[in-house]
């Protein structure tokens, strides 16, 4: 089977990649940064401001959790192989629709990244999954999201489908009283790479099976 991981150059895109990397992870798709977020209000301007900037402390001060985290979960940062990755703009460039169609995948794991064209991936014939926040755009949001809708407090892994992104299954996620949005991610993958290691050895598999009977 052939992974093709396509994410933004977030630090912890390595733990995704060592999670699944032996499950057929053949190259990986970055982008040059971080995927932009846009915001159209004064408090999501300030949100984003705050994360940006107070990250490097709260980091600091959660380096006792970050490494229990870190423990409990055997996260593995290594980095990425260069030869495995193809560095491309952003996911919406043709270059980037070039290198994923040449590379032929089975399945198509989207992480971080810029969403693409819809057209492509209409036109794309192999399953394409995310994980995301049950109520954010994505993960940098999703601790505020969190608290405001603790009720909601879920990941999800998703496929895409001609009616848009489909939930296939989905996991609570459980944070302590001293976590906050730098200990998060940990949190976030801890709950979310079980699922989507779990997918990967089975999911494939059924798929393969009902387009075998559906040709005979």
């Amino acid at each position: 089977m052939r992974i093709v991981l396509c994410t933004g150059d977030h630090w912890s895109s390595t733990l995704v990649y060592q999670a699944i990397r032996d499950l057929g992870v053949t190259h990986v798709i970055m982008e040059d940064g971080p995927t932009p977020t846009h915001v159209d209000t004064w408090k999501g301007l300030l949100t984003q401001s705050y994360i940006r900037f107070l990250t490097p402390m709260m980091r600091r001060f959660s380096r006792e959790r970050i490494k229990e985290l870190q423990s409990r979960y055997a996260f593995c940062d290594d980095l990425i192989p260069e030869q495995r990755i193809a560095r491309v703009v952003s996911l919406q460039d043709k270059k980037a629709e070039h290198t994923i169609r040449h590379l032929q995948p089975d399945v198509i794991i989207m992480y971080e990244a810029a969403e693409m064209n819809e057209r492509f991936l209409q036109e794309m014939n192999c399953p394409i999954l995310t994980i995301t926040p049950s109520m954010a755009v994505g993960q940098r949001h999703a601790y505020w999201g969190f608290h405001t809708h603790t009720s909601r407090k879920e990941v999800q892994l998703c496929q895409w489908t001609k009616k848009g992104w489909t939930p296939l299954a989905s996991e609570v996620i459980y944070t302590g009283g001293t976590d906050n949005f730098s200990t998060f991610p940990y949190i976030y993958l801890a709950t979310s790479l079980p699922m989507l290691q779990k997918h990967l050895q089975i999911g494939p598999q059924e798929d393969t099976e009902r387009r075998q009977k559906v040709q005979a």
